[in-house]
């Protein structure tokens, strides 16, 4: 594990601050394993899937409308507001990626991708939302509680992520 600033011209900075502490708590954050398939993880990946949707729509005030007053997203709303103990939405999970990859771009510019989404809509006209948090992909379906549509489309990219399709 390592620790520097930013930017080297701030090195010295960090450095002198750090010394001129008498004492103080250092905290290196540390991802545990991957959750658990649970309900309180379910809803939370609901929750986020049904943001990611209304991210896509807001910019256009036709789809946002559609959005608010489509009933085929009620099911999963009150799942989110109100919860169904004996639900567990289904989701898929797997890690995509190392929390710690760097990432490199175009100009050889190394950065972490923290998290990213975006909605996969299969052929049967599914709509799922797929967010990657430090490298673990998360994929839930806005419709309804089965993952059938996705695990085919799964299937036929070969296990491809729908962050990475070509």
């Amino acid at each position: 594990m390592s620790f520097n600033a930013a930017k080297a011209l701030d090195e010295t900075k960090l450095i002198n601050a750090i010394k001129s502490q008498e004492r103080g708590t250092f905290y290196f954050p540390v991802t545990p394993n991957l959750p658990d398939n649970n309900y309180i993880t379910s809803r939370f990946i609901a929750k986020v899937g049904l943001e990611v949707l209304a991210h896509r729509f807001i910019k256009n005030p036709e789809w946002n409308k559609d959005f608010i007053e489509t009933i085929e997203l009620d099911e999963l709303r009150n799942y989110v507001r109100i919860g169904n103990p004996n639900l567990i939405w289904p989701f898929h999970m797997r890690r995509i990626y190392e929390q710690d990859l760097l990432f490199v771009d175009e100009k050889q510019v190394s950065y972490e991708v923290l998290h990213e989404f975006d909605i996969l809509i299969t052929d049967t006209n599914e709509y799922y939302a797929i967010i990657a948090i430090f490298g673990v992909e998360f994929v839930i379906n806005l419709g309804g509680p089965l993952l059938d549509g996705y695990l085919n489309w799964f299937g036929k990219n070969k296990g491809q992520s729908p962050l990475y399709k070509n």
